[in-house]
């Protein structure tokens, strides 16, 4: 392979950005590769540094992912908690107030159990 500039030499390495072949007075060593002199340079030092930050980034998601589990959690729990005191109570009324507050009641269970289940389609990813 000859180099990309100079087409009577022969290449030595090539760029890890455009992927040219690159004769030894062209290439540049950087820390994250050899690049062309000048004109690939900072495209290679920036397409390192969106790495690292969607590395990071992926941390910061997986910590929010597990919050939101936990999140989705303790709701669940609180909404068991007021269906069943809905359904206890709704045991001493009588007449309408009785099925108005039961149906509140189931209402808040069946909340229970959609977070219960959203907690736990967060915590698997």
């Amino acid at each position: 392979m000859k180099c990309f500039n100079h087409r009577e030499t022969d290449a030595i390495a090539i760029c890890k950005y455009c992927q040219k072949g690159l004769c030894s007075n062209c290439i540049v060593d950087t820390p994250y590769g050899i690049t062309c002199h000048g004109r690939c340079e900072s495209e290679i030092t920036d397409l390192y540094a969106m790495i690292q930050q969607n590395k990071k980034d992926r941390v910061t998601n997986l910590n929010l992912i597990s919050t939101t589990s936990r999140t989705y959690a303790q709701t669940a729990m609180w909404s068991l908690l007021i269906g069943f005191l809905f359904l206890i109570t709704s045991l001493f009324l009588q007449g309408i107030t009785s099925i108005l507050v039961g149906l509140f009641g189931v209402a808040y269970l069946l909340g229970a159990a959609f977070n219960y289940w959203s907690s736990r389609k967060f915590k698997s990813k």
